[in-house]
C-alpha cells in the first residue's frame, strides 16, 4: 500500500458517508410512532400487465408506481385520523450491481428518503414526482462505495449492530421493496402453484411492504404493527383502494381478506 494513510482516510470518509445514508433522519410520522411486537398482515393481488401499463405510461418504474399507490394510502390513512403530516419515512433497498459485476448473490444497498404524503392532484404528476425522487436517491455516490465498504460494518460488535439496526428501524416507517419473480408458471408436487407472495421481516419498522411478480401477477404482501397504524381495516381498504385507482383494475386479495393478525 503506498499511502496507507491517504487510503485509510478515504476509506474512513466513505463508511461516514454510507453510514449517513443509512442513518439521516426522515422526518417520520408521529401518527406511526407507537411500536409493539404485534402482527397484522395483509395481501392483494394486481395484474403486472396494469402496474407496467401505468408505468411506461407516465415514464416512471414499476418501483415507482408501487410506491406511489402505497403513499396514497398513507395519505388516506393520514388524513382519516385527522393528521397533518405531509411526509413519510421510507426505506427501500437498492440495486447497486454494475453491468460489469458478475458476480453471483445479491447485491443491494439499504437507502432512506422522505417521501411526500400530499402527492400531486394528478395521478401522473405524482407518479413523475415518486420516480425523481427514486432517481435522485439512486445518484447518491455513497450507493457506489457501498458494495466495497459493506463488509467493514460486519467488524462491529453485534450488539452495537443491533442497537443500531433497532434503533433506525423506530424512525421508519415504511418499508417498500419491489421483486422480480418467475415468469411462467411453477408445479410443487404435481400442483400448480397459483400466487407468490413475500411477506418481510419488519423488525422496528412500522410497516413493510413487498411487491413479488410471479406468471403474471404481482403479489402485494405487507406487515404491519398495529399499534402504530391503530386502525387496521381502514388501512387495508386504503391500500386497496388506492391500487384500484391508481391501476384502474380490480384488486384481488389472494387469502380471502379475512384479518391476519400475531
Amino acid at each position: 500500500m503506498r499511502a496507507p494513510l491517504k487510503t485509510g482516510a478515504s476509506t474512513l470518509s466513505g463508511l461516514q458517508s454510507v453510514a449517513e445514508l443509512l442513518t439521516t433522519p426522515s422526518p417520520a410520522s408521529p401518527l406511526l410512532s407507537p411500536r409493539s411486537r404485534r402482527r397484522h398482515y395483509g395481501t392483494l393481488h394486481v395484474p403486472l400487465s396494469e402496474i407496467q401499463r401505468v408505468s411506461r405510461t407516465s415514464h416512471v418504474s414499476v418501483t415507482a408506481t408501487f410506491l406511489t399507490a402505497l403513499l396514497r394510502a398513507f395519505a388516506d390513512y393520514h388524513q382519516h385520523l385527522a393528521s397533518s403530516h405531509d411526509q413519510l419515512s421510507v426505506a427501500l433497498p437498492v440495486n447497486v450491481r454494475s453491468r460489469e459485476n458478475h458476480t453471483g448473490g445479491n447485491l443491494f444497498a439499504p437507502v432512506r428518503l422522505a417521501a411526500p404524503l400530499s402527492p400531486a392532484e394528478r395521478p401522473t404528476d405524482a407518479l413523475r414526482v415518486t420516480d425523481h425522487l427514486l432517481r435522485s436517491v439512486r445518484g447518491n455516490a455513497a450507493l457506489q462505495l457501498f458494495p466495497a465498504l459493506a463488509p467493514a460494518f460486519g467488524l462491529l460488535p453485534e450488539f452495537l449492530l443491533q442497537a443500531g439496526i433497532r434503533r433506525i428501524g423506530s424512525t421508519v416507517d415504511l418499508i417498500a421493496s419491489s421483486n422480480v419473480g418467475p415468469a411462467h408458471s411453477l408445479y410443487l408436487s404435481g400442483a400448480q402453484v397459483t400466487s407468490a407472495l413475500a411477506f418481510g421481516p419488519r423488525g422496528t419498522t412500522a410497516c413493510i411492504t413487498t411487491l413479488l411478480s410471479f406468471a403474471g401477477t404481482c403479489g402485494i404482501a405487507y406487515n404491519l404493527d398495529p399499534r402504530a397504524i391503530t386502525d387496521v381495516t381502514y388501512f387495508d381498504h386504503a391500500v386497496r383502494r388506492s391500487f384500484a385507482e391508481y391501476l384502474g383494475v380490480e384488486v384481488l386479495d389472494p387469502l380471502g381478506g379475512a384479518p391476519r393478525r400475531g
